[in-house]
């Protein structure tokens, strides 16, 4: 039996000299500081973090030799949103050392480090470790616990490794391009516009507004008036005296060919006398067989044409030619007339604004009334209707305000009417009230008058009356129409 302690022993000597942990870092990497944990473990076992346990191992070993704790040798502070790294059992390289580290780097605090000395001495430095990729692996003595957390870390790691190479190809990608885009600025920077080619975009922007030009003088109806109207005014004439001569046929061909001037000049073929000629020709021949007088006015007529013709033309070559001055005016009037817009509508909605501030603060009924806490339910429900009544109010003003449409518009103005209507027919009303209040006033006064009449009429055997009277106190009226009949009777008989 004691055989069998002392191997226990033994084996449980060569367990602790044997436990070893390995740290990763966020890359997967093997922390190369080596050194017993067993109390760290011990710590850890009691449910501490990696962190505390290597802080209160460091704390008990140094209790135990009687030496202060080390300095930290780096004022590093670890990231905050780092995550305490793993540890793995049997079969890996300790680094207590670099836990103790790790944990002094965090927790320090100036009045825990060692005083400085004159001359400090260099901070020692670990070599880096090479591990096997083997020993990287989940191993056969290693605990569930701890094989799920380093089969996680390695996913982790293949994870970032493959994002870091697509990342790496995407900036070698973007690099390539800046590159490139940074040349073509360059060579664009040190090329100069050809002198021709400049010439040419700016002669075809010129031929640009040019015709911009043109196209918005033909279709402009004033242009049309001045020039082309009279123009067709004057084939009205032409037309007439061509089929007053018998030659409706010619006539209905200067109408097709556009006018006079046009069959004037125009090559159509056109048979003769059993010969084809030119439009240009019968058109002559035409004007030498006509009268005197219906060829001068013929003729004058072809005139008035050909200048207002050339009068067009001459506008419509002025407007051409300073075509970019017209355009760049327009521009900068178009752009003044826009912001002058922005700035009218900008200070009508502030007036508007104030406008309508102002008004919620003359106008009492515009605003709610709170509801006191201790209301009752009679006097909570009278403010509530009132509260919805303004609400609506509310409404329809900023509907007036927001009107856009015409409908709208109109629906205003009606309302504004119906104002003036309703304020009339509010005025008859309140007349004819205090008609009647008056009316009841008048008769009020009446009553009061008879009742006091009737309280001094004498009694049967008062000093007031005779030995003899025995006239009897009248009835006291039931009613108002009573009083009123009795009233009336009262006056008939003071009359008689």
């Amino acid at each position: 039996m004691a055989d069998n302690t002392q191997t226990l022993e033994s084996d449980v000597r060569i367990l602790e000299k044997r436990e070893t942990v390995e740290i990763l870092d966020k890359d997967g990497n093997t922390l190369n500081n080596t050194g017993t944990l067993a109390s760290i473990f011990d710590k850890m076992e009691q449910g501490l973090s990696v962190e505390d346990a290597a802080k209160a191992a460091a704390k008990a070993a140094a209790k135990a030799t009687g030496k202060a704790e080390p300095a930290p040798t780096s004022t590093e502070t670890p990231p905050a949103n780092q995550k305490p790294v793993e540890s793995k059992e049997t079969g890996h390289a300790g680094l207590d050392a670099a836990l103790d580290t790790q944990s002094k780097r965090q927790q320090a605090k100036p009045d825990e480090q060692a005083p400085a000395k004159t001359e400090p001495a260099p901070a020692a430095t670990t070599k880096q470790e090479d591990v096997p990729e083997e020993e990287l692996q989940v191993l056969v003595s290693d605990k569930p616990r701890t094989a799920k957390r380093i089969q996680a870390l390695l996913h982790k790691v293949n994870v970032i490794k493959e994002s870091e190479a697509v990342t790496k190809k995407e900036l070698e990608a973007r690099d390539a391009k800046l590159k490139e885009l940074e040349a073509q600025l360059a060579t664009a920077r040190t090329q100069t516009i050809d002198p021709k080619t400049e010439e040419a975009i700016k002669k075809q922007q010129e031929e640009l507004a040019m015709f911009r030009r043109r196209y918005e003088l033909e279709n402009d109806p004033e242009v049309k008036n001045k020039f082309d109207q009279r123009i067709q005014e004057a084939e009205k004439p032409i037309q007439e005296i061509l089929i007053k001569h018998g030659v409706e046929a010619l006539a209905k061909m200067v109408q097709e060919e556009g006018g006079w001037l046009k069959f004037a000049k125009s090559n159509r073929p056109i048979q003769v006398a059993g010969e084809v000629k030119p439009a240009s020709e019968v058109a002559n021949i035409v004007l030498e067989r006509l009268p005197f007088a219906d060829r001068q006015t013929l003729q004058a007529i072809t005139l008035e044409q050909i200048t207002t013709q050339r009068e067009r033309d001459r506008y419509f070559a002025e407007e051409q030619r300073k075509a970019n001055e017209y355009f760049k005016q327009r521009d900068e009037v178009g752009k003044r007339q826009s912001e002058e817009q922005a700035k009218a509508v900008a200070e009508a909605q502030k007036a508007i604004d104030q406008w309508q501030k102002d008004l919620y603060a003359r106008k009492e009924w515009l605003k709610e009334k709170e509801l006191p806490s201790d209301a009752s339910a009679e006097v909570r429900a009278q403010i509530e209707e009132e509260n919805r009544h303004t609400k609506q109010i509310h409404a329809e003003l900023q509907k007036a305000l927001g009107a856009r449409d015409v409908n709208t518009l109109l629906e205003v103005v009606e309302n504004s009417i119906n104002y003036y209507q309703e304020r009339r027919q509010h005025a008859r009303t309140a007349a004819q009230l205090e008609a009647i209040r008056k009316d009841n006033a008048r008769l009020q006064d009446e009553i009061t008058r008879y009742r006091k009449a009737s309280s001094t009429v004498s009694r049967p055997g008062s000093l007031l009356a005779g030995g003899a009277h025995t006239e009897s106190k009248p009835a006291k009226p039931q009613s108002l129409e009573d009083a009123l009949a009795a009233i009336e009777a009262s006056k008939a008989e003071n009359d008689e």
